[in-house]
């Protein structure tokens, strides 16, 4: 949810993410899924002084919006409502004609609109050629298609327990298509088909394995004519196949029918299944720095003890009590610096140790500098006429303003109907009279909503229920500042965390480095709420990203940061984290739908990593085997 003036809410528990803006106020519109713009010819000719076409956009299903707009090289030309149905599918279409050759760049922005308020998320640009050039393609006019993305598929098979069946599945959801693709097995070509020529493509393909060994599987889309082909590949998959001897594979599912209906699987079987998901470098280095501490530990520590953690200890040399105090002289009087302590024991890496050679203290200095100016911005008092610097301003804001648990309204608990799949997964408290209780904004990152408070309860308590039922907790417990960590250590993808970003775990890649995003403080700024700051059509910071700059020159030197000439503090000239960067991952899990025909009922009796939001994460230790015991009817045994 994007809220206008409050933090963002953690939905990127569950493989959302939201923005923010300044001071806590009222509640911005959400923000629409992102459209698509369909496959077109992406070349034309003036006829009679003109040109038409049509641009048609889609959005298959997500977060409907209720007004779009068609840029045209930056500009509007077409504008109009839409009706807004949950998460439908969206779409439409608007006719062009131009009068001159030349280039021109298409955006489609789809926005929800409130009263003065708005949210928008902008399509990728398509390119379209009007007259003489040669229209951006290949030699001999081809084009080379966007990448295909091959889906997860299972690693480890074994030729003991039945014929070994292996399904391909692959997708491409925008960008320049292809006409024909392939199956690369061990760099040879095992499978052709074509495919119409349109933005949003996908194919599948069951190969037979019949041998021992190692097989790398790729995709490849391409466009072809009589001379020549061009083409872009996918990522790959290695599949690992073995004879145990008649024994099952303990990395490949193995259910057990039990009488009168279901299965059974051992924990073994969900345990290495979980592994062999989330076994990719990208995840361990995850995995390591949301790393978390026993609640008995971390409300025992208390200022200059001397069995507090290390990365506590290490946070109490570089900013003791006093200048806690002094630097958020006008918090409100629940964000106390024995809370920060506890909020940074909590979560191990934040201020941890580092044995790679990294600086530990560096890095300390500069997450804290980095994370006391968004302080500033998003709680922050903001008066300039106060004889208190706006930088030492911050932490003002405990609860969303004009809410409380008596008053009207504030309730963000439509969500907790059971007849919806976030009230069914979160199951909302309720007050003696039987209404439910309220999920408005609280603490450092304002908290908000019933499928926001469950999962970080169960983050923070291993129990979804706890803050369900007693969400103030957030408010006047520790809590209040480690809602405020937890974002900083969690990534959101395609975002990748503010701690990788600071301490170089995140490095970017091409096609980051082709958005204009580079390891700085503007990156964060980005990651926090780069869909309202970020990427400005005039190039100029926003006046909350000059904001945040500000603060932080201020924390940085407060704290004996130094910033490099070279630092980028500003998002301005940022693109938005996308699927192709290297923060990029897939954290929910969902069922995973592919046929096996050596598997009862033809099942996978698995879950894979999607990019769309749904009620299991894989960082969430255990949510593997719920969705494998919710969409299977497994009880898992010993």
């Amino acid at each position: 949810m994007i809220k206008k003036n409050k933090l963002s809410t953690l939905l990127l528990l569950v493989g959302g993410s939201f923005s923010t803006l300044s001071t806590v106020s009222w509640s911005a519109p959400a923000a629409p899924k992102a459209p698509n713009i369909a496959w077109m010819p992406t070349e034309y000719t003036l006829n009679n002084g003109k040109a038409d076409y049509t641009i048609t956009w889609n959005m298959w299903w997500g977060t409907n919006g209720n007004l779009w707009r068609l840029k045209q090289n930056g500009a509007v030309i077409h504008s109009a409502s839409l009706q807004a149905n949950g998460n439908s599918a969206q779409s439409d279409s608007y006719q062009v004609t131009v009068n001159a050759d030349g280039n021109y760049a298409y955006v489609v922005s789809l926005c929800n609109v409130q009263g003065n308020e708005e949210t928008c998320v902008d399509s990728a640009t398509k390119n379209i050629q009007v007259g003489a050039g040669d229209g951006g393609g290949d030699p001999g006019g081809l084009k080379t298609p966007a990448a295909p993305s091959l889906s997860n598929i299972n690693g480890n098979l074994d030729l003991s327990v039945g014929a070994v069946e292996l399904a391909l599945e692959w997708n491409k959801w925008s960008g320049e298509s292809g006409t024909v693709w392939h199956v690369n097995q061990n760099n040879s070509r095992v499978h052709t088909q074509s495919i119409p020529a349109q933005s949003q493509q996908s194919g599948s393909h069951t190969v037979n394995l019949t041998a021992v060994g190692d097989y790398v599987f790729k995709i490849e889309l391409c466009n072809a004519n009589q001379q020549q082909e061009v083409c872009s590949s996918s990522n790959t998959k290695t599949v690992t196949v073995t004879k145990s001897g008649g024994q099952p594979n303990p990395d490949k599912p193995n259910p057990i029918p039990k009488p009168g209906g279901g299965y059974t699987m051992t924990q073994a079987e969900i345990d290495a299944m979980e592994a062999q998901l989330t076994s990719s470098e990208l995840f361990q280095l995850v995995k390591a720095s949301i790393a978390i501490r026993d609640n008995d530990v971390v409300e025992a520590v208390v200022p200059n003890r001397a069995a507090n953690p290390e990365n506590v200890k290490r946070v109490e040399a570089i900013l003791n009590e006093d200048q806690w105090n002094y630097t958020f002289i006008e918090r409100h009087e629940d964000y106390s610096y024995t809370r920060f302590l506890r909020a940074v024991a909590k979560f191990k890496a934040f201020c941890g140790t580092y044995t790679d050679g990294r600086d530990s203290d560096a890095i300390c200095r500069k997450s804290l500098a980095t994370m006391f100016a968004h302080f500033t911005q998003e709680t922050g008092g903001h008066n300039p006429n106060s004889a208190i610097e706006e930088w030492r301003q911050g932490l003002v804001y405990l609860r969303e303003i004009g809410c409380t648990e008596e008053g009207p309204g504030c309730g963000y608990n439509a969500e907790c109907s059971p007849s919806t799949w976030q009230g069914k997964t979160w199951v909302c408290g309720k007050n003696a009279d039987g209404s439910y209780k309220k999920y408005f904004g609280r603490g450092a990152k304002q908290l908000s909503y019933n499928y926001n408070y469950g999962p970080f309860s169960q983050a923070m308590f291993g129990d979804t229920t706890v803050l369900l039922n007693d969400p103030d907790r957030v408010a006047r417990t520790w809590l209040n500042l480690a809602s405020a960590v937890f974002f900083f250590v969690y990534p959101q993808p395609p975002k990748p965390s503010m701690l990788h970003v600071i301490d170089g775990t995140w490095t970017p890649n091409a096609h980051d480095l082709s958005l204009g995003i580079t390891a700085g403080f503007g990156a964060t700024t980005n990651i926090i709420n780069g869909g309202i700051e970020c990427g400005t059509a005039n190039g100029q910071e926003k006046a909350q990203s000059k904001n945040r700059i500000a603060y932080y020159k201020k924390h940085a030197a407060a704290l004996n940061v130094p910033i490099a000439a070279d630092e980028q503090l500003g998002c301005a000239n940022q693109g938005r984290f996308d699927t192709q960067g290297a923060g990029a991952m897939l954290i929910s899990l969902d069922q995973d739908w592919s046929y096996h025909a050596d598997m009862p009922e033809g099942k996978s009796f698995m879950c894979k990593t999607v990019g769309y939001q749904t009620a299991y994460s894989a960082l969430i230790p255990g949510d593997y085997q719920k969705c494998v015991e919710h969409y299977f009817d497994v009880e898992v045994v010993q």
